[in-house]
């Protein structure tokens, strides 16, 4: 079965010292979209035989995912793993990508997060990412401040797990949230946001509710110290998005 990964890239590094040598490890060709980093991210990545870097402009995930597994490759056959760069595999996940004969044009898996590089077993509100594209299609489609996959394409659940583990600054963090609650504003604006979104915008309640649900309901009490950390993070994330989209006029930072 033919397999390449593909890993999205902005000033990196510390995401890839972490996931690229154990992504090298498989064998497989990696390519990485790097959008504009200053940080040595590609010059890190072009010390593995197995990796190429391909320079690209970023305008969404959702256009870049559609763009990766309909346009890039010449060969239109095969299957092809889109990643962040602070994502792993599990072993498990690995073995299935390895062995498995695949019947279905999308698989997605499981996400386990990690909070200052400690996993949280318990609590976490990461849904199953798609990741394994069949090549020769666009699956994604925009949904409130992110995307998900169009309703006429089946995901199937593959085994195993993704690892999520940011090995970037606190303060990368909250920046990373505050273009989240512009994005989501925006598409606010033009009507095209789900139900869950347009309430997050409207209402302060999942400020609290959602931290609430993670520590208690999911067990991220049983998670220790970074289960913790997991719900707080949760509640800075939704406060930031609600106030974002609270202050429009913040809005016009972008066009000064």
């Amino acid at each position: 079965m033919d397999i390449r990964i593909c890993i999205l890239v902005k000033n990196e590094i510390d995401n890839l010292k972490k996931s690229l040598p154990k992504l090298n490890e498989l064998g497989i060709e990696i390519f990485i979209f790097d959008s504009g980093s200053s940080d040595g991210s590609q010059e890190f990545a072009q010390k593995f035989d197995n990796v190429c870097v391909t320079e690209r402009d970023y305008k969404s995930h959702h256009e870049t995912y559609n763009f990766i597994t309909k346009s890039f490759f010449d060969q239109q056959s095969g299957f092809v793993i889109i990643l962040d760069a602070d994502m792993t595999l599990s072993d498990d996940l690995i073995k299935f990508i390895s062995s498995a004969d695949f019947n279905s044009d999308v698989y997605s898996a499981k996400v386990k997060m990690c909070v200052d590089r400690k996993l949280v077993h318990f609590g976490s509100l990461y849904p199953h990412k798609p990741f394994l594209f069949r090549v020769g299609g666009s699956y994604f489609i925009e949904s409130g401040h992110g995307e998900r996959i169009a309703d006429q394409h089946i995901v199937c659940i593959a085994p195993g797990w993704i690892v999520h583990d940011d090995r970037k600054g606190y303060s990368e963090y909250i920046a990373s949230q505050v273009r989240y609650g512009k994005s989501l504003y925006k598409r606010y604006i033009h009507g095209s946001v789900t139900g869950r979104d347009r309430f997050r915008v409207k209402y302060p309640f999942l400020i609290f509710l959602i931290p609430i649900y993670s520590y208690f309901l999911k067990g991220g009490i049983f998670s220790g110290r970074s289960g913790f950390n997991y719900a707080l993070d949760r509640l800075i994330a939704e406060a930031i998005m609600h106030r974002i989209c609270t202050t429009p006029e913040s809005l016009d930072d972008e066009n000064t």
